[in-house]
């Protein structure tokens, strides 16, 4: 994926105001879940498809607003390299998830009240995601 080469300059990118938003600060644990629910969906829907873009997009989304809040924040001990088995972590939880409700019988769309908690994350901190957008957008524009 030719976002997450770009994920670290964009993470330096991010104006210092992400930090001081007005808006509820979000959890890393929250940042961290929605991004391993939307890699995980992102295997269930067809590839190149519409749905395949949207969960590769909110995807990067909260994994770079994770990185750059576990790095904006100098009193935790989180950092970029540290983020990496927290995230890998979580996603195997969403991967076991998914699969044991797929092996049950379940359709995949149980998970779509997990994907609205993560669109009210979004809602709830429109300026935030508007930088990241913009930043996003940056990175698609920039040679590799």
């Amino acid at each position: 994926m030719k976002w997450m080469g770009a994920g670290a300059a964009l993470l330096l990118a991010l104006p210092a105001a992400v930090v001081g938003q007005d808006n509820e600060a979000v959890s890393i644990d929250d940042l961290s879940g929605c991004a391993a629910l939307y890699s995980v969906m992102g295997d269930y829907v067809d590839e190149g498809s519409e749905a395949s873009a949207l969960m590769s997009y909110r995807f990067l989304q909260f994994y770079v607003l994770m990185h750059y809040s576990a790095e904006a924040d100098a009193t935790d001990s989180l950092t970029a390299d540290s983020l990496k088995p927290l995230m890998k972590a979580e996603t195997d939880r969403v991967r076991g998830l998914v699969e044991s409700a797929l092996a049950k019988g379940n359709d995949i769309r149980m998970f779509s009240s997990n994907m609205a908690d993560c669109d009210l994350i979004r809602d709830q901190n429109p300026d935030v995601f508007a930088l990241v957008d913009k930043k996003i957008e940056e990175i698609q524009r920039t040679p590799n």
